[in-house]
């Protein structure tokens, strides 16, 4: 944006690039812009999560769109939904040419099982608010093909951003309105839809889908059920139903399965620090528990990885 290499417009609080929004306008939106991107770009935007429900429409040329893992190809017409407990990214490895719109809406919702605070500008009765809540917290699809009207709603919202005027923010609210409208459409739609999932069931079922990114931190079982709202019994017995192991005993495989993965992709890391990067404060508890992971010391499992790795490339 700063080298004039794509044509952007955005209003933002926090962090996110784009004119500041006072206090008083759009309450809870943390970004929402657009971009026209007409060459393929250098850079990608890699996984990360957002501090609220993310919508984006692709409004023109195609675009890679990852989320939890899944690789999608978005099209003229696609709006994708990412929860803030979703990682998802744009782009792999580049930013084609395409036209997009954005906003992320933050409703104060970290986990699945949070209740949601909407701002004043968002309408409707309690009743359909806690429905779409539920509808987007409880949605197992990403990418919906909306229709004709629906495009045109973001077509205006599009145009509105791109001319950067704080004197439509009554019509981008109204607009913005009709989206949420359009998305709980969509959710209705979505054949997955399974709204019988336990909220806390699924908290922590994200939580163990993110540990992976904080694998070092030293985790206490109080810790780990904090991060998810709920109690340490509760924890641990959703724990055990969905991994069918304890909540210390996943940290461990998550942890060693962490090691493997560096000593095969970090060869100048030595085995001491992959064992502290890992989240192991001892070396000699990080090699008994590797043996019994897998059957081999460290230091003999790296070899034999290296070469399973050569006599594949021959």
């Amino acid at each position: 944006m700063q080298a004039g290499n794509i044509r952007s417009s955005a209003w933002v609080r926090g962090q996110y690039p784009g004119r500041k929004l006072s206090n008083s306008l759009l309450p809870g939106i943390r970004s929402i812009g657009i971009w026209d991107i007409e060459e393929t770009q250098d850079w990608c935007i890699p996984p990360h999560h957002n501090e609220g429900f993310e919508v984006c429409m692709l409004l023109g040329g195609e675009l890679t769109f990852e989320v939890d893992g899944i690789e999608n190809i978005l099209k003229r017409g696609s709006l994708t939904l990412t929860k803030p407990w979703q990682k998802h990214s744009l782009g792999s490895p580049q930013i084609h040419a395409n036209r997009l719109l954005w906003f992320i809406l933050d409703v104060e919702v970290r986990r699945p099982n949070s209740p949601w605070v909407w701002p004043h500008w968002i309408l409707g009765s309690a009743i359909e608010k806690q429905t779409l809540a539920d509808s987007i917290t409880f949605a197992r699809q990403n990418v919906f093909s909306v229709d004709a009207k629906t495009l045109q709603i973001f077509e205006e919202l599009f145009s509105l951003i791109e001319n950067d005027d704080f004197s439509e923010i009554t019509k981008i609210s109204a607009l913005l309105n009709l989206a949420l409208i359009s998305l709980q459409a969509a959710l209705k739609a979505d054949t997955q839809y399974n709204i019988d999932v336990s909220s806390s069931e699924e908290s922590v079922r994200q939580f163990f889908l993110k540990l992976s990114d904080h694998i070092a931190h030293p985790w206490k079982l109080e810790e780990m059920a904090d991060e998810c709202g709920i109690s340490r019994t509760q924890f641990s017995t959703l724990c055990k139903a969905i991994t069918n192991q304890s909540p210390m005993s996943k940290l461990t495989n998550l942890r060693l399965e962490k090691a493997v993965e560096l000593m095969a992709s970090s060869t100048q890391m030595s085995i001491t620090d992959i064992c502290f990067e890992c989240g192991f404060n001892s070396s000699q508890y990080f090699a008994r528990r590797f043996v019994e992971r897998f059957g081999a010391a460290p230091k003999i499992y790296r070899k034999q990885l290296v070469t399973r790795a050569e006599t594949s490339l021959q």
